[in-house]
């Protein structure tokens, strides 16, 4: 739809509705509506697919970790520290602990619209 509106259909103003499966919109293709002609509605599944990816411990597969990043729009490291904050003691094996936070659907919601905020001029 983007490389359309930036070619052929530059003079064209678009209402899209998105219903993601999941989590299978990557960020970056929203990225690429910026400055176009268009009002994007978007169902957002934070509660569903990308908290299901957050664990408890912090221990995070490598592969959701990409997944999220794919999602958010954000580096793995911004994640884990969004949603993470490090317990104050180490475990039996002298390694540090992280707990995820209480309201992790609402930080969700809240990165989710901060991302778009910088793509769209009203979120």
């Amino acid at each position: 739809m983007a490389k359309f509106l930036k070619g052929e259909g530059k003079n064209y103003k678009v209402l899209a509705f998105i219903d993601p499966f999941g989590m299978s919109i990557k960020w970056d293709s929203i990225r690429r509506l910026k400055g176009l002609g268009i009002d994007l509605w978007i169902l957002v599944p934070t509660g569903i697919g990308p908290n299901r990816l957050l664990t408890k411990s912090g221990i995070i597969p490598e592969s959701w970790l990409e997944k999220l990043e794919l999602f958010l729009g954000l580096p793995k490291e911004e994640i884990k520290s969004s949603f993470y904050k490090k317990k104050n003691q180490l475990n039996l094996f002298g390694i540090d602990e992280y707990q995820k936070e209480k309201h992790s659907v609402e930080l969700l919601h809240e990165i989710c619209r901060k991302q778009l905020n910088n793509v769209f001029s009203f979120v």
